[in-house]
Parts: C-alpha cells; sequence; structure tokens
C-alpha cells in the first residue's frame, strides 16, 4: 500500500514561492526589454523627425508597462470572482 504524504497549506505555499519568484523576475525582465525598445523606437522617431523630442531622458518615466499580478494566489482568487460573476449572468 503506497503511503501518501501530508502536505499542509504551508509546505504547498513554500512550494510555490520558487516558480513564482522565477515567473516574477522574467516578467521583470520581459518588461524592462519592452520598454527599452520602445524607448530605442521612439528615440529613433526625434531622429528621423516623425516623432517630437520630449525634455524627458529616463524611459521609465516615458513608458510604463503594467503588466499582470503571476502569484498562484491572485490569480485563483480572480478566476474564484470571474466563475462568480459568470455564474450570476448565466443566472440573468
Amino acid at each position: 500500500m503506497p503511503v501518501q504524504a501530508e502536505v499542509n497549506v504551508a509546505t504547498a505555499e513554500a512550494m510555490q514561492a520558487p516558480p513564482e519568484k522565477f515567473l516574477i523576475k522574467r516578467q521583470e525582465y520581459f518588461v524592462w526589454m519592452l520598454e527599452d525598445i520602445l524607448y530605442k523606437a521612439f528615440l529613433r522617431g526625434v531622429e528621423t523627425g516623425s516623432a517630437s523630442a520630449l525634455a524627458e531622458t529616463d524611459y521609465t518615466v516615458l513608458f510604463t508597462v503594467k503588466a499582470p499580478d503571476v502569484t498562484l494566489r491572485d490569480n485563483a482568487q480572480l478566476a474564484d470572482g470571474s466563475s462568480k460573476i459568470a455564474t450570476s449572468f448565466s443566472v440573468l
């Protein structure tokens, strides 16, 4: 008979932490790349005259990329809320 391992909530959350940290770091890097590409395109537009120059030199002020939260707990709450909304609309 196989032995079942008991996993409590704290252990499950601890096991989830490394993948979440990895995804957060990957997302931060992707956002940085996207902001950098936007900034380079903006500078090229200024060089060619298709965009007017701005006084700002920090691209994080010029371009702000908003990324969704990648944590499992928040995504589960959003999924649960979306399910409840969909159920409410189907009843209507």
